[in-house]
């Protein structure tokens, strides 16, 4: 039971931001090339989209990880 434990709002506020820069120096190292070119070919856009989407997903699920040891721990502590 996940859901009352995490601050989604905060959460996933943090991992917009860190996809949106994340995402777009990626953007830059591996296609800025194709910015310049015309035409873009399809192959582009989803390939856009997971250089947002990677950083996204990795910053969630660090997060919850992170949060669900910092628990485990506490739990630890509080019961020696």
């Amino acid at each position: 039971m996940i859901g009352p434990i995490v601050p989604w709002p905060r959460l996933l506020r943090r991992a917009v931001i860190i996809a949106l820069t994340v995402g777009t120096i990626l953007l830059c190292i591996h296609h800025g090339d194709h910015l310049r070119a015309e035409p873009i070919c399809p192959g582009f856009y989803w390939k856009t989209g997971l250089s947002y989407l990677v950083p996204f997903c990795v910053s969630v699920v660090s997060s919850l990880l992170t949060r669900r040891d910092v628990g485990h721990a506490r739990d630890r502590a509080a019961r020696s």
